[in-house]
């Protein structure tokens, strides 16, 4: 797993879970990825960046977790 579920003692699965639950249970998170999809429809594309490295097998990130959202 990747250095943020590792520091919540978690592997990459039960990380990905909870993280799912935690967004479809916040009405701000909620607003927030509606309005992600906003601006998708608008520009076409959105790109979400981030500061860990996955270039290690292995490794993952919470943006994998936000892309199997938007894929719904």
């Amino acid at each position: 797993p990747g250095p943020f579920p590792a520091t919540l003692g978690l592997g990459w699965p039960a990380f990905a879970a909870r993280y799912k639950a935690e967004i479809s249970g916040s009405e701000e998170a909620v607003e927030c990825l509606a309005a992600v999809r906003r601006l998708e429809e608008e520009y076409g594309q959105v790109t979400l960046i981030c500061h860990e490295d996955l270039s290690k097998p292995g490794e993952h990130c919470h943006r994998e977790v936000l892309q199997e959202i938007f894929d719904g």
